[in-house]
C-alpha cells in the first residue's frame, strides 16, 4: 500500500478535504516545532508558532501550488512566520545567545557529573553566527532538507544554498574553535 504523499494530501486539503492537513500536523509537527526551537531557544514559542503555521496552511490553502514540494512550501511559511514574530516582539530574539547559555547553565544540566561541554560549545557556536547562516544550518543540518528544497524556501539557486552552507559550516568552525581555545 502506497502512503498518501504530501502533495497528495495538501490537494485534497485544498480541494476542501480538511481531514488532510491532520495528517500533515502529524508528519511535520515535531520537524517544525523543532525548526523554531532551534531559531528561538523557547519551547513555548517554538509550539505556538508551529501552531500558527498549521492555521496559516489552512488558510492560505487556495494559494498551494502542486510544482514545488509541499515541506518547502510549509517551510516559507514557517520562516515569514517566524520573521513576524520577531518583528512583533522586537528585541526577544536579540540574545539568541543568552538563551544558550541559559539552557545550558548548571542548574539546567539532568546531572551534574554530565556534561556534554562539545554540544554546549557547538550551540554557543552557533548562536554566534549571524541569523542568516545559522537559518541555512538548521534548515540543511538539522532539519535535513536537500539543498532543492532549501533554495525554494530562499528563493535561490541551488549553488548559492551550497555556497551559503559552506560558508555558514566554516564560520562555525571557526566559533567552535575560538570558544573551545578559551575553555578552562
Amino acid at each position: 500500500m502506497n502512503p498518501t504523499t504530501d502533495n497528495e494530501l495538501m490537494l485534497r486539503v485544498k480541494g476542501g478535504e480538511l481531514e488532510g492537513l491532520n495528517l500533515l500536523f502529524s508528519r511535520y509537527q515535531a520537524m517544525l516545532t523543532g525548526y523554531f526551537y532551534q531559531q528561538s531557544r523557547n519551547h513555548e514559542v517554538a509550539k505556538d508558532l508551529t501552531q500558527d503555521t498549521f492555521w496559516r496552511i489552512l488558510r492560505y490553502r487556495q494559494s498551494y501550488q502542486p510544482k514545488s514540494a509541499f515541506k518547502a512550501w510549509m517551510f516559507q511559511i514557517a520562516r515569514n512566520i517566524y520573521f513576524d514574530h520577531c518583528k512583533r516582539n522586537k528585541g526577544i530574539f536579540e540574545n539568541f545567545e543568552e538563551g544558550v547559555q541559559k539552557e545550558f547553565s548548571e542548574e539546567n544540566r539532568p546531572c551534574p557529573h554530565e556534561k556534554n561541554d562539545d554540544i554546549q560549545l557547538l550551540n554557543q557556536a552557533m548562536a554566534k553566527l549571524p541569523e542568516d547562516k545559522r537559518e541555512v544550518l538548521i534548515l540543511a543540518r538539522f532539519e535535513n532538507l536537500n539543498y532543492r528544497e532549501i533554495a525554494s524556501i530562499l528563493g535561490c539557486s541551488v549553488n548559492n544554498v551550497k555556497i551559503r552552507v559552506y560558508r555558514a559550516l566554516e564560520a562555525l568552525k571557526l566559533n567552535y574553535h575560538s570558544l573551545e581555545g578559551g575553555k578552562a
